[in-house]
């Protein structure tokens, strides 16, 4: 299954949950890590004070090194 399609199926089936519980808080964890899994492209190069190359996560914005497939700081997946 694409992680997009079982987002969107957790998405529906929360929404038809008739009572509020704590089935709703499980259900936006599973979402959030779900949409983690998705790789997203970092944001445009900038250099830093010391001069050196800061590629921002896309997610959380936190310098990250272009070898790395997650942000260790939020766990986003990052697009090479």
């Amino acid at each position: 299954m694409i992680v997009q399609t079982a987002i969107d199926i957790m998405k529906i089936h929360q929404q038809n949950v008739q009572e509020q519980s704590a089935d709703d808080e499980a259900f936006e964890m599973a979402i959030d890590a779900l949409e983690k899994q998705i790789p997203i492209a970092p944001l445009p190069a900038e250099l830093d004070i010391t001069g050196c190359r800061c590629i921002p996560c896309g997610n959380c914005g936190t310098s990250i090194n272009t070898m790395w497939d997650y942000c260790p700081w939020c766990g986003q997946r990052i697009e090479q």
